[in-house]
């Protein structure tokens, strides 16, 4: 009797996402993939049974968990189809995981304090980021030169804050939608401090 040694048809895989690119939002609900088989083949993506939406497509969630021990960067989906024989042929996708994004943000003025003559003079404030990213301080947007930031504050602003501790909110958002965001807390002091009087005797 003939043995059939006919592999069959290589599985596809879809895009994954629009850009092959799983970012953190698309990591925290999962995805959906796609992709195409022969006819009565079964089909397996990294190792899992999928399910079919008729005999010649496929689709499996990659669940959250999955993403995450995937780990940063790219990596190799891969498909595997078997005939009824035992046939077997293999497909794959290159994709980039990125859920995460940084953002610095130096010591301010020297030792995060602002005194009158600073404050008169305004402060320039500078950080590091992810390269693509934009950043913003306190909703104004900083300016971005590769990995580093910067941002002015201008005298007015700094004259509006409150004398003592006043709260910074840097936010970093990369090219593929991650963001994160850090504080900084700096002390506004501006003030002269007032001398208790002088006591004479009679």
């Amino acid at each position: 009797k003939p043995t059939n040694k006919t592999p069959p048809a290589s599985p596809t895989i879809n895009a994954v996402t629009n850009d092959n690119v799983i970012n953190a939002s698309e990591s925290s609900t999962g995805i959906i993939v796609t992709g195409t088989n022969e006819a009565n083949s079964t089909t397996t993506l990294n190792g899992h049974a999928v399910s079919q939406y008729d005999a010649t497509n496929w689709y499996y969630l990659l669940s959250s968990a999955e993403i995450a021990a995937l780990g940063q960067g790219q990596t190799t989906l891969t498909a595997i189809s078997k005939d009824a024989a035992g046939n077997i042929s293999i497909g794959s996708k290159t994709i980039l995981i990125d859920t995460v994004t940084t953002a610095m943000v130096n010591t301010i003025a020297g030792d995060d304090v602002i005194n009158a003559t600073e404050r008169d003079a305004s402060i320039t404030i500078t950080g590091s980021n992810e390269s693509g990213a934009t950043v913003t301080v306190n909703n104004q947007a900083a300016t971005v030169t590769g990995t580093t930031w910067s941002y002015t504050l201008s005298s007015a602003a700094i004259k509006a804050m409150n004398q003592g501790n006043n709260t910074l909110t840097i936010k970093a958002t990369d090219p593929v939608g991650n963001s994160t965001t850090t504080t900084k807390t700096i002390q506004v002091d501006t003030q002269a401090g007032i001398q208790p009087p002088i006591v004479t005797g009679k």
